[in-house]
């Protein structure tokens, strides 16, 4: 017998949250304008947050946004 999948509905729960589409490697670069070797240095570095699904490293956009958000430097003021 072969299992079917119906219609599984995901739900968010505390324990997996609804991170929408997960990026690869790769799609991370892209997203983030960078090398895939930054990308693979700032997950060996732990500085983002990432998705482990079985040996494979995901992101989701949100996080990738937080670390961009968390690197942003404001612009110095003109003094008079």
């Amino acid at each position: 017998m072969h299992a079917q999948n119906k219609n599984i509905a995901v739900t968010s729960t505390p324990l997996m949250p609804d991170v929408g589409p997960l990026l690869d490697v790769e799609a991370a670069s892209l997203y983030l304008g960078t090398t895939t070797r930054f990308v693979r240095r700032l997950v060996e570095e732990r500085r983002v947050r990432f998705y482990r699904v079985g040996r494979h490293i995901r992101f989701a956009k949100a996080d990738l946004d937080d670390f961009l958000a968390a690197g942003q430097v404001a612009p110095i003021s003109a003094v008079s």
